[in-house]
């Protein structure tokens, strides 16, 4: 379990943020689980290893990669609620939850809190904007550009061109660049 953890930035000390920004994490014991909306494992099952995982007491963190947070899932004996709130209705012990998916802007990083996570973990927009946290911070109605992007624009935000080449495998991301005439 953890031996340090500080969330205390100028920005909180203040009162000034809306967010918990997690500055240091020393000795943290997490987990990453990637949510799949296909027939790999049906949602009662991700459900059950999220709450194995939640209740351990082995872990500080579990990360969940919901893909689409807020979206319904695609079976129908779940589908009247959003996907986040099968995971943020778990019994947890001291185990934090952190959300991902289609996270773009401070509404949907508020929306994740008031739906139970602990704290927002950020993907895309961190990708398009590598100060998100401090853009939030400053505006909470902060919104990433939206997609495609720029190659140059992702070289600007500190990508390398592997990762870039990497994006540009997500259909949408990076934009098609025209052929010189």
């Amino acid at each position: 379990m953890s031996s340090a953890v500080s969330a205390n930035t100028p920005e909180q000390a203040d009162g000034g943020s809306p967010f918990p920004l997690v500055v240091t994490l020393l000795s943290t014991v997490g987990a990453l689980l990637f949510f799949f909306s296909t027939t790999v494992a049906a949602l009662s099952e991700q459900r059950a290893l999220a709450a194995e995982m939640l209740q351990s007491g082995d872990l500080d963190y579990l990360d969940m990669s919901l893909w689409d947070t807020f979206k319904d899932p695609v079976e129908s004996d779940f589908a009247h609620k959003p996907l986040i709130d099968w995971f943020t209705d778990l019994p947890r012990g001291a185990t934090r939850l952190g959300v991902a998916g289609k996270l773009m802007n401070g509404a949907d990083c508020r929306r994740v809190l008031e739906h139970g996570a602990d704290f927002a973990l950020i993907g895309r927009a961190a990708i398009l904007h590598h100060d998100f946290p401090r853009r939030v911070a400053a505006d909470p109605d902060f919104r990433a550009l939206s997609i495609p992007v720029t190659r140059e624009h992702l070289r600007n935000e500190r990508l390398g061109p592997s990762f870039i080449d990497y994006m540009n495998t997500w259909k949408g991301f990076v934009a098609e660049e025209k052929a010189d005439a």
